[in-house]
């Protein structure tokens, strides 16, 4: 592999021959992280939707700040 290969450049250094062979493997390996990104965002957007949006309206208190 040549040192200045890096990133999907990598994909070039694998022989014709074994294409067959890695093209399904990193199509799963796509894949499974396509749906563990997705699973973790769907996993965070729950608790998003969940926090109080108008907290602050409800306080009917007072500044402590003097001369405010």
């Amino acid at each position: 592999m040549p040192s200045g290969s890096v990133g999907s450049d990598q994909i070039s250094s694998v022989p014709p021959q074994a294409m067959p062979v890695v093209g399904p493997l990193l199509a799963d390996s796509f894949g499974f992280a396509f749906w563990v990104a997705f699973a973790l965002t769907a996993v965070i957007i729950v608790p998003a939707i969940l926090l109080p949006r108008h907290a602050a309206r409800d306080r009917d208190v007072t500044p402590a700040a003097p001369g405010i």
